[in-house]
Formats: C-alpha cells, sequence, structure tokens
C-alpha cells in the first residue's frame, strides 16, 4: 500500500514537495497553483507501471497530455534532472531522471528498507554502480526497477510498489457526459475511466455496488439510484421511494449525473472490487453549493478497508 510519494524539479515545484497519504487530502488552491500537476503524478506513475510504458517514465500516459520529459520539469529552475519518491509500508525509492542517450533514464537510485540502504548510479542502459564500484544489472517496467537484479532486502518494497496501477483510480474534472442509455455490457469493465465513461456499465454489474450509490442518492436526496434493463440496453434512473415514476439520470441535472462516477468509484473501493486510492479532480463540479457537504459525508464514512482519498477542490463548503 502506497503511503506518500515527493517530487523534485517537476512542474511548479522546483524544490521538494511531499504528500502523505492520509484517509482525505484535500488540495486547496487558486488556479494554477500547481494542484492538479501534484494530484495528476500518482496516476502518471501508476500507469508507467504498465508493460506497454517505453521508459521508466510513460509519457503516453493520458495525465500527462501529450508532455514529454522536458515539460514536466519546472521551468523556474535550470536543473534537467526530475527526482520522485515513493513511500510504501515495505520501505521507499527516491529516484533521479534525466534525458540522455534520447530516452529518458534513471541515472540514480536510492532505495531504503527494512533498515537497508541500496544506492547505485547510472552507468549505461541497464547497468548501475554502487559506491564500492559493484556493478548491478538492473531492469525497469515503471518508475523503480523491478525486484530481479535487487538484492534480496528491497525486493519486496519493488513487488509492492508495482501493484500501484492496481491501486490507483483516477477521475479528472472533464467527465464524460451520461448517455440516456447504453448497450448492456456482457462483462464488467475492469475500471469506470478516467471520465466516468464506463460507471453505468460496472454499476449494471454490479449489485453491491448499485445498493451503495443508491444509499447516498436516497440518504442525501431522498431518491433510489437503479439501473433499468431491456433487451439490449440499460438505463440508469432516480426513482422517489413513495411513487414508481422514474426519471432518466441524463434528465435529473448535470450536477446529478456528473457525481455519479465519484459515488461510484468510492463504492467501488468500499465493496473491495476496485482500487483503494481515489484520485479525483474537483468531484463537486455542476453540483450547487449547499449539495457540496453531501459529498463530504460520503467521504468521511468509514471504509471496510484501507481506502484513501486525494482530492483536488475549489470548494470551501467541502473543506467545512
Amino acid at each position: 500500500m502506497l503511503l506518500g510519494f515527493s517530487s523534485k524539479n517537476y512542474k511548479a515545484f522546483d524544490e521538494r514537495v511531499s504528500l502523505d497519504l492520509a484517509p482525505i487530502t484535500l488540495l486547496f488552491g487558486k488556479n494554477h497553483a500547481g494542484k492538479s500537476a501534484l494530484l495528476r503524478l500518482l496516476p502518471f506513475l501508476a500507469d508507467s507501471f504498465h508493460a506497454r510504458a517505453r521508459s521508466p517514465l510513460n509519457f503516453d500516459a493520458a495525465p500527462l497530455r501529450g508532455a514529454g520529459f522536458s515539460d514536466i520539469l519546472c521551468n523556474q529552475s535550470s536543473s534537467q534532472t526530475l527526482e520522485l519518491e515513493l513511500r510504501c509500508q515495505e520501505g521507499q525509492s527516491r529516484i533521479q531522471y534525466r534525458e540522455l542517450e534520447g530516452a529518458v533514464q534513471a541515472t540514480r537510485i536510492s532505495l531504503l528498507s527494512q533498515g537497508h540502504t541500496f544506492e547505485v548510479d547510472w552507468i549505461h542502459p541497464g547497468c548501475y554502480q554502487d559506491r564500492e564500484e559493484q556493478v548491478f544489472r538492473l531492469q525497469f517496467q515503471g518508475p523503480v526497477p523491478s525486484q530481479d537484479g535487487l538484492p534480496e532486502p528491497f525486493q519486496a518494497m519493488a513487488r509492492s510498489l508495482h501493484q500501484l496501477p492496481r491501486d490507483v483510480l483516477w477521475l479528472e474534472a472533464s467527465r464524460e457526459p451520461l448517455a440516456r442509455e447504453i448497450r448492456a455490457p456482457h462483462s464488467t469493465p475492469w475500471e469506470i475511466g478516467s471520465r466516468g465513461e464506463r460507471a453505468i456499465a460496472f454499476c449494471s454489474q454490479s449489485s453491491r455496488v448499485t445498493e451503495r450509490v443508491s444509499g447516498w442518492y436516497r440518504q442525501e436526496f431522498g431518491l433510489d439510484f437503479e439501473i433499468r434493463r431491456t433487451a439490449a440496453f440499460i438505463r440508469p434512473v432516480l426513482t422517489h421511494p413513495k411513487t414508481t415514476r422514474a426519471t432518466p439520470l441524463s434528465d435529473s441535472g448535470e450536477g446529478f449525473s456528473q457525481v455519479l462516477p465519484v459515488v461510484t468509484a468510492w463504492a467501488m473501493a468500499h465493496e473491495e472490487v476496485g482500487p483503494k486510492i481515489l484520485c479525483l479532480e474537483h468531484p463537486e463540479l455542476h453540483l450547487h453549493p449547499d449539495a457540496h457537504p453531501s459529498l463530504a459525508r460520503l467521504f468521511l464514512q468509514p471504509p471496510n478497508r484501507d481506502v484513501r482519498l486525494l482530492v483536488e477542490t475549489h470548494s470551501e463548503n467541502l473543506l467545512l
């Protein structure tokens, strides 16, 4: 389980900035202050662990929006080195990256685990050397080395950090407009997408998640959330408990429909069928300010497991 992360010379931050992942971590501030960049660093690193990444850092990752290595370096600094740290229960990894020989390389690796330290410098691709000039051949599938080639005390930490893609869900602020109905899926999506585009499909395949989502709408707004089915399509609706009339969620106002992926992600985490680190950009988007405390109450409900929320917001009501 990831406990925190830090960066240096990244985007708006020339000095080291560090975040510990508490049960709820809120990023609040003015525009252009670096909130989004800091939040998106985590899904960027998680995406870099996928096999499709062509270097330790995956610059095809959606959170970067096409940025390259030079684009994510702080423009207030002359340094060409990016430093990233990941902290988990098994230890911590602090690695420096530079662009060398036409590719991004991890040029210095510092690992700490079980009271042991491991520090090596880049010689050439795949080869590193410690202060005693012992050479290590290390392979990267993500921001940290894979366990192969690492001394034994650091292998458990490497395995733990390589689970990050499974643990992290990112919901960007610009979420998918809700369709009135969609074709019924044949299987459960493995995730709901960064724009929440598969939230309805996931709910249609999980009665436990749907009941948690409905419980929130019912508690906060006196409405039930349901998935109505036909032969080939499914339609999300809101119903009043005392009537049989159903209103398509897409007709219930932008706030009610845009918050659905947020509530679904939370329900998935609590039902242990989805990632447990939720990176949420402006979850209150399109909700009336009076409804922002409804989200706060949702986030404060005790989870069934070790869930972490990293939330970017402009809402003072959500803070209060």
